[in-house]
């Protein structure tokens, strides 16, 4: 299940999952709409997409961040594994990217 309240860290640590995969599927999106559509419309889609995965990313990351310091369930480690690095390092890429995109 999925949770916001401390103590559950386990069901708030499942948003985590969850969120990124619907980023990703966003991000597939944004990726794909110059394909069928006119131009302004496309542009509208992309951007949107884009931002609906930014926003899904940052609550995700929160949601992993928020579990893995409560206090009622346990501190874990945070940036412990490849994984964690790995997915920082590409949430600050896409993050320099989306800027880029925004104030271009």
């Amino acid at each position: 299940g999925l949770s916001w309240k401390p103590g559950e860290s386990k069901q708030v640590f499942n948003w985590h999952p969850l969120l990124m995969i619907t980023a990703f599927a966003f991000m597939t999106v944004a990726s794909l709409s110059f394909r069928n559509l006119n131009r302004p419309k496309s542009k509208t889609v992309h951007g949107l997409s884009w931002t609906v995965a930014i926003l899904c990313m940052i609550v995700a990351l929160v949601a992993v961040f928020r579990s893995h310091n409560d206090g009622v369930s346990g501190y874990i480690a945070n940036m412990y594994s490849l994984h964690s690095w790995v997915g920082m390092s590409c949430f600050v890429m896409y993050t320099l990217q989306f800027l880029s995109g925004v104030f271009s």
